[in-house]
């Protein structure tokens, strides 16, 4: 029997990880499961409503982050690095009629960011902050809690307590 946590869940509450640069949470439902796709020498990641497959022949993982394509060696531990040109049967395998819709993961980075993000996988739920640089804390009106206006998350610091809050799913 699993033991409730403490919010009275069966679900332990998700890994937090923090990071001062734009980056991309990547994922996975457990370890990487690989699917053969046909004779095109790919395998496809499946247990991720991401793009990413992985080309036996190069030995490397390609993942898209909906206007830049990524490169690494190690899924898990990797480092990914932007790839110009991703070999044409990766492209045209997440390009084809019938293809996962990508678009539901795209993060919400300019171009510029998405080029120099940072991708972080995870086989356990997990939750990212992520920062454009340190935190940029901007005072609420008529209140002793300061906003973060340089990244995506609701993210807060409560002066008197010295405190850093979170809004995740609706809960704090």
């Amino acid at each position: 029997e699993t033991q409730a946590s403490t919010d009275g869940l069966r679900n332990p509450p998700p890994r937090f990880i923090y990071v001062d640069e734009p980056a991309i949470l990547v994922s996975l439902d457990g370890e990487p499961r690989l699917r053969a796709v046909g004779d095109t020498g790919l395998d496809r990641v499946v247990n991720t409503p991401f793009p990413i497959a992985y080309d036996r022949a190069a030995k490397r993982y390609y993942f898209y982050g909906s206007s830049v394509w990524f490169s690494t060696t190690n899924l898990l531990k990797g480092r990914w690095s932007p790839v110009a040109n991703p070999p044409a049967k990766v492209v045209k395998l997440f390009s084809d009629a019938g293809s996962a819709d990508n678009s539901a993961q795209a993060p919400e980075l300019s171009a510029e960011q998405l080029r120099r993000a940072r991708i972080i996988v995870a086989t356990e739920p997990t939750e990212l902050i992520s920062t454009d640089g340190k935190p940029a804390l901007q005072p609420l009106v008529g209140s002793e809690l300061l906003s973060v206006s340089n990244t995506d998350s609701d993210l807060f610091f409560d002066v008197p307590e010295q405190s850093w809050y979170i809004v995740v799913s609706g809960r704090w």
